[in-house]
């Protein structure tokens, strides 16, 4: 095999890999907003240009915060954000992962909301979380772009923050 066949393999691995930072970020940028302790260090543009190692670290950095965050959101949860972003999937006929992710971005986009507005909920155990990467890392980088795109471009995700924050006041 020419060596130029495995540097074609290494750039598209990279290129491929890049993608899927680009499309996390939206979703990181919005948890480490709300928590912005999460973060030990803010990326640095000019580290990451110089070095691909930076970069690569960043990428597992980024992992690990947006599941960080999750995990300090969690008592925020909301059983109704599920429910309703899965009815509104199954009324679109959408189903499987797709629903699912959208079901939890709409979790992660109703928890800052509930903690900002003062509503400091006792830890919970009935809150739809369920950690399907069981704590490993690769597993979890592999879901979480599905979430991140239902996260900042899914409209069953901004129809079940709207519901949610229009129930209170038709209660």
């Amino acid at each position: 095999m020419p060596g130029w066949v495995a540097g074609l393999s290494t750039a598209s691995a990279w290129v491929s890999d890049d993608r899927t930072f680009q499309r996390r970020h939206p979703l990181w940028r919005a948890m480490t907003k709300a928590l912005p302790a999460v973060v030990l260090e803010p990326p640095s543009r000019r580290k990451v240009a110089r070095d691909l190692r930076f970069y690569m670290f960043y990428m597992g950095r980024q992992v690990i915060e947006i599941f960080d965050c999750e995990m300090r959101l969690r008592p925020h949860y909301s059983p109704e954000a599920s429910r309703m972003a899965l009815a509104i999937a199954a009324s679109q006929k959408i189903t499987g992962d797709k629903a699912a992710a959208a079901a939890v971005a709409a979790q992660v986009g109703a928890a800052p909301q509930a903690g900002s507005a003062g509503d400091h909920a006792p830890a919970r155990h009935d809150t739809d979380f369920d950690d399907v990467a069981k704590g490993d890392l690769e597993r979890e980088g592999a879901r979480m772009p599905g979430v991140a795109g239902a996260f900042s471009e899914s409209v069953l995700v901004s129809h079940t923050l709207t519901r949610l924050q229009l129930a209170p006041a038709n209660a």
